[in-house]
C-alpha cells in the first residue's frame, strides 16, 4: 500500500472513529432522558400510592428492601 493509499485509509477509520463516537453520544444523552422519565413516573406512582394507602408510607421501604434483595436487575 503507497503512503497516499495509506493516509485515505487512515483518514476514513478517523472519520468512522468520530462518528462512532457522536452516535455513542447521542444515545447516551437519549438514555439519560428515558431514565429521567422513569424516575419521574416512579415518583407520581409513590405520591399517588402515599395519598391513596395511608399505611404505604410505612410499608414501602421494607418492600423496597425486598425487592432489592430478591430481584437482579440485570437478568429481568
Amino acid at each position: 500500500m503507497n503512503l497516499v493509499a495509506l493516509q485515505k485509509e487512515i483518514d476514513r477509520m478517523g472519520t468512522a472513529l468520530r462518528m462512532s463516537g457522536d452516535l455513542t453520544d447521542s444515545r447516551l444523552m437519549e438514555m439519560k432522558a428515558e431514565i429521567d422519565k422513569i424516575k419521574l413516573e416512579i415518583a407520581a406512582l409513590n405520591r399517588f400510592l402515599e395519598q391513596t394507602l395511608p399505611s404505604f408510607a410505612g410499608t414501602y421501604p421494607d418492600i423496597k428492601e425486598t425487592i432489592f434483595r430478591e430481584i437482579n436487575p440485570e437478568m429481568d
